[in-house]
């Protein structure tokens, strides 16, 4: 794939396809979802240390790595017609799938490493999410996130949609964005306002 911070970077981005490229995603996954943040995790393997989900069969599973082949961070997208999304209620997309069928997904599961928080690594594994989801023709994102990364998601042009119970995640905002609305994104000085401007 595409790597679009490749000469900023010292970071490899690439699609998790061998089972090894999958477990170090659950290892990585268990790390920050179970063992730091305490969160219930229905999926999680205590016994491996690991966090695989049925939804990661059918969907595009990123990772980053670096030079030592380490894995530090991953982010998954899922079409809106996998069957294997949960509580698909939640996003609030029938509109969007009716009017653009094909052309809603779904963006989960994004982590970056501890020691890698607040690195340029997190908006570069956004960069190259949009990017891959633009070359499949997906236009619309939705995620679900906790309030302390709502900022996040705005200064890459995500937008604040509603505020839902999540049956696992409990109180959650549910996030939207349009690849293709560039007014926005420049607005927000987005930067994924010139990376998508070239790819389409």
């Amino acid at each position: 794939m595409s790597q679009v911070l490749s000469e900023e970077s010292s970071f490899q981005f690439r699609r998790a396809v061998t089972r090894s490229d999958l477990d170090a995603v659950a290892r990585l996954r268990y790390q920050v979802y179970v063992a730091e943040l305490g969160r219930s995790q229905p999926h999680a393997d205590h016994a491996a240390q690991s966090l695989l989900e049925p939804l990661d069969h059918s969907s595009i599973v990123l990772v980053a790595q670096t030079e030592a082949v380490e894995v530090v961070g991953t982010l998954r997208l899922s079409s809106s017609d996998a069957q294997e999304i949960e509580s698909p209620e939640i996003y609030g997309w029938e509109e969007r799938r009716a009017c653009f069928p094909g052309a809603v997904f779904l963006a989960s599961k994004f982590m970056v490493a501890p020691h890698l928080r607040g690195t340029r690594l997190g908006v570069a594994l956004i960069l190259q999410a949009a990017a891959e989801a633009r070359s499949r023709g997906w236009r619309f994102g939705f995620l679900e996130t906790y309030d302390e990364l709502v900022p996040l998601y705005r200064r890459t042009g995500f937008c604040m949609r509603r505020s839902v119970l999540d049956p696992v995640y409990g109180r959650v905002s549910i996030m939207e964005i349009d690849l293709l609305d560039f007014a926005h994104l420049e607005r927000v000085q987005s930067p994924l306002a010139s990376v998508l401007a070239v790819a389409s």
